[in-house]
């Protein structure tokens, strides 16, 4: 096994040069799986991630750490139903102590040899942001951008978040211009950017 620790990060939206370090490897190196390390005390704030991660389209484990401290907290999980709401494997683990390490891995092998064959989920930001991003997705699959090989999907959802670093690899005015417009429209739906 060849192990890549990627830099701690909540997002891969190019706010940090961590974030960039780990959407790079993500899109450009394209690992056999990634295990993303949830904090089983605050589940919501990581799945911001993991659901970044999924739109990636890549094969995903995830590792519910702390779950002790959740536990003890009253926090429980059906895992079974969050693992199949998510596609994709969870194992709970207590990092500091070295528990759920070999399940882990065992479910990272399993995931990269594919023998473990998730549902794959594809996120629903329901009518109106959805109809933007097949719009858009429409448009760069039409104009063939590039964006070194990540879904034209994640890229549609990139540039409706306004990630600049996305925003500069496009070559295409119109396309932005496309953009600006779909922002513009969610904005006036919404009363907020398309990113929160």
């Amino acid at each position: 096994l060849s192990i890549i620790d990627l830099p701690g990060t909540y997002s891969l939206t190019a706010y940090s040069a961590e974030e960039l370090v780990a959407r790079d490897v993500l899109i450009h190196d394209k690992p056999d799986v990634v295990i993303d390390v949830l904090d089983a005390g605050n589940i919501e704030r990581n799945l911001y991630l993991a659901v970044q991660i999924m739109e990636l389209g890549s094969p995903l484990v995830l590792a519910l750490n702390m779950s002790d401290v959740a536990e003890r907290r009253g926090i429980r999980f059906d895992l079974d139903m969050l693992s199949k709401l998510l596609g994709a494997p969870i194992v709970p683990t207590i990092g500091n102590k070295g528990q759920g390490k070999t399940e882990l891995l065992d479910a990272a092998v399993k995931m990269a040899k594919r023998s473990y064959s998730p549902e794959l989920r594809r996120i629903d930001y329901g009518p109106e942001i959805e109809s933007q991003i097949a719009m858009l997705q429409e448009r760069i699959d039409g104009a063939s951008v590039d964006i070194s090989g990540a879904p034209s999907r994640w890229v549609a959802v990139k540039l409706l978040e306004g990630d600049s670093n996305v925003s500069r690899q496009i070559g295409d005015t119109d396309l932005i211009e496309a953009v600006d417009k779909s922002i513009e429209h969610l904005k006036s739906i919404f009363g907020d950017s398309p990113e929160a």
